[in-house]
């Protein structure tokens, strides 16, 4: 028979077993933030691409549907809704207007500057049968952090 009258129990962590498990959570903290980063700015990417192709899509449709040449331009500074004839950046958003109303159908403004370049124009105009011109243009969208 054991004698349970000197048993001593002991209860809690060792001063060396928190050292050790503290010392594991920043170690993988440290791996894990930067690719954290990456993985944010690179989903801003693929949103702010997802924003631009569904612009281009509602003016062509709008075009198709209304029957008139609509316009996808990008927007002068921030807070306005005038379009910006001379620049490719288009980091203060952009709208679909339909040009021979001057209809603004859609405004797209980002929270913060947003990283959209398309070039060689600041506008895409679609025509009445949703050609675009100009018909060759590329889309550069990279925000700060983006890796891709």
């Amino acid at each position: 028979m054991q004698n349970t009258l000197f048993k001593r129990t002991l209860a809690g962590f060792t001063t060396i077993e928190v050292l050790i498990v503290a010392t594991l959570i920043a170690i993988l903290t440290i791996l894990a933030v930067p690719n954290y980063l990456s993985y944010l700015a690179n989903n801003r990417a693929t949103t702010l691409a997802m924003q631009v192709n569904a612009a281009l899509n509602l003016a062509k449709n709008e075009a198709l549907h209304r029957r008139l040449s609509v316009e996808l331009c990008a927007i002068t500074s921030t807070g306005s809704v005038a379009c910006n004839d001379t620049a490719s950046s288009w980091q203060f958003g952009w709208q679909v207007t339909v040009l021979p109303l001057n209809t603004i159908v859609y405004t797209y403004t980002p929270s913060t500057a947003a990283a959209v370049t398309i070039a060689p124009a600041s506008s895409i105009t679609f025509s009445p049968n949703g050609f675009p011109s100009p018909q060759a243009y590329t889309i550069t969208i990279k925000p700060p952090g983006c890796t891709q």
